[in-house]
């Protein structure tokens, strides 16, 4: 996953605190099982050294908020209109964006569809040409997935159309920080 756009597309909603983003890139992209907290920092980290991020103060406990810079905004754009770089060979990586964009009340995800197709277009006319057997199959291998992608991205608009998709601003359960309490020890004590 692109943790680095993904919290970009996030904080295109406003200022957010590490775990808060970490909760918004679980509910908001659920084909990913697991997202790394370890990974979500020090990628927070890295936004604020290349200054696309910065501190917006804190939360009232005390928690450090981010807010994007005016260039991370321009980024996360970039992103979302399919702009940037983007592996569309990776199925995970077309999820991330096309369903983080659904999510965001202030974003058309049509645009972003659109620019998943651009990519897709492109990559698929790049296809090794050979009569080696394996060459020939990854030809074959792109042109079905690159006929998935798209497929994938009509339902998507689809949904959206028909109101089956939903799109909302930061979720109103906002995490604390600090471990999940042990259910297995809850539960000897019942």
């Amino acid at each position: 996953m692109s943790v680095r756009d993904a919290i970009l597309g996030i904080l295109t909603l406003g200022p957010a605190y590490g775990h808060q983003l970490l909760f918004e890139l679980q509910t908001r992209l659920p084909h990913r099982s697991t997202v790394n907290p370890g990974q979500v920092y020090a990628t927070l980290n890295r936004l604020v050294a290349s200054d696309l991020i910065r501190g917006a103060g804190a939360t009232p406990t005390n928690l450090p908020l981010y807010e994007l810079t005016s260039d991370g905004g321009r980024v996360a754009d970039a992103w979302f209109r399919g702009d940037g770089s983007l592996d569309v060979s990776d199925w995970s990586e077309v999820l991330d964006v096309v369903l983080l964009a659904s999510t965001l009340p202030h974003r058309d995800t049509k645009t972003t569809c659109d620019g998943v197709s651009r990519h897709i277009d492109v990559w698929s006319q790049h296809a090794p040409s050979s009569s080696d057997a394996r060459k020939t199959l990854v030809t074959s291998s792109r042109a079905h997935h690159s006929s998935a992608v798209r497929a994938w991205l009509g339902d998507v608009l689809a949904a959206e159309a028909s109101k089956q998709a939903s799109a909302w601003g930061f979720n109103d359960e906002r995490p604390g920080r600090g471990r999940r309490p042990n259910t297995e020890k809850s539960a000897l004590q019942d």
